[in-house]
């Protein structure tokens, strides 16, 4: 599936494994990502990492949310 399909039903069907597996992807991506022994967790932070740089590049301090996973929980 494309990207576009894969947040279409992460948004319609409020998947969060969806979600997180988007962000990992972002992190696997990332040049912010290292070669740290647990991978998952390091894509995860990387992921994070690219979506709080997006939000401040949008004007949104970075002091106004927090975000811990992809899931919204």
């Amino acid at each position: 599936p494309t990207i576009a399909e894969l947040v279409r039903t992460t948004n319609k069907d409020s998947n969060n494994l969806y979600a997180e597996l988007l962000l990992r992807q972002l992190g696997w991506r990332s040049p912010q990502k290292n070669t740290q022994k647990d991978a998952q967790a390091d894509a995860s932070e990387a992921g994070i990492q690219v979506v709080t740089a997006f939000l401040r590049k949008q004007g949104i301090p970075s002091n106004s949310f927090n975000l811990a996973d992809a899931a919204g929980l």
